[in-house]
């Protein structure tokens, strides 16, 4: 077996999709996410199709992602093969939205005023 791993900052969701040779799985911090189908014959898997994944959960400020290839023992040369696309979108902190509001509350408060104003005048 071979894994590849990358990781990622950031508390977000994770889509994409990925094919191997032979079958394999995708692991996020430690726990499988998914499998490639044919994944427990580890002599043959699917390469020539993908296997989509969407809105996996990365929910922790740095996350791991792995994708163990498993590859065949009775071969002395049996190279691996991987191909991954995939995007991750990012959860905007609450801090960061509660700094957002408390600098458009001053705006917010001088329009409140022009509107009292102009509707006594």
């Amino acid at each position: 077996m071979y894994t590849y791993t990358r990781t990622i900052d950031g508390i977000g969701f994770l889509s994409g999709e990925f094919a191997s040779d032979n079958g394999g799985e995708l692991l996020v911090n430690g726990v499988v996410a998914m499998h490639t189908p044919g994944w427990e014959n580890t002599t043959s898997g699917d390469y020539e199709s993908f296997t989509s994944f969407s809105d996996i959960s990365l929910n922790q400020a740095v996350n791991t992602i792995e994708f163990e290839v498993y590859n065949p023992s009775w071969s002395s040369y049996n190279p691996t093969g991987l191909l991954v696309s995939g995007t991750f979108t990012p959860v905007p902190e609450p801090t960061t939205v509660v700094a957002g509001a408390m600098l458009l509350l001053p705006f917010g408060m001088s329009t409140l005023r022009m509107f009292r104003k102009s509707r006594m005048a």
